[in-house]
C-alpha cells in the first residue's frame, strides 16, 4: 500500500490531559477521540468534569466531530446538549458541533 504523502501534513496527534488543553488553540481541532475517560471505574470530581467538557468544546473547531466510547453516557449526555448526535449505541458515540454554538458551555 502506498502512503499518501500528504497525510502527515493533515494529522496531527495530541496527548494532553483534557482538563488543560491550553496548548491547543479555540477551535482548532476538527476531531477528538475519547475512550474510558468518564466513566464509573475512572472517578472523575465534578469540578474535573466541567473543565475538561470546557475545554473539549473550547478546542472542537465548528462542524467537528467527537468520537466517544467507554464513558458510561455520562460524556455523552453533556455532549448531546452542545452538539449534535450523529450516533448513540452502547460501544460509541458520535457528535458533531453545531457551527453556530458559543464556545462556552
Amino acid at each position: 500500500m502506498k502512503e499518501d504523502a500528504r497525510l502527515a501534513d493533515k494529522i496531527r496527534l495530541h496527548h494532553a490531559t483534557v482538563s488543560d488543553l491550553s496548548a491547543l488553540a479555540a477551535r482548532s481541532i476538527r476531531v477528538v477521540y475519547t475512550a474510558n475517560m468518564f466513566n464509573r471505574e475512572i472517578p472523575m470530581r465534578a469540578d474535573t468534569f466541567e473543565r475538561a467538557l470546557h475545554e473539549l468544546l473550547r478546542v472542537l473547531a465548528p462542524g467537528g466531530f467527537v468520537f466517544s466510547r467507554g464513558s458510561a453516557g455520562v460524556l455523552e449526555q453533556r455532549l448531546g446538549q452542545s452538539c449534535r448526535t450523529l450516533l448513540d449505541t452502547s460501544s460509541v458515540s458520535v457528535f458533531e458541533r453545531r457551527d453556530h454554538e458559543p464556545q462556552s458551555v
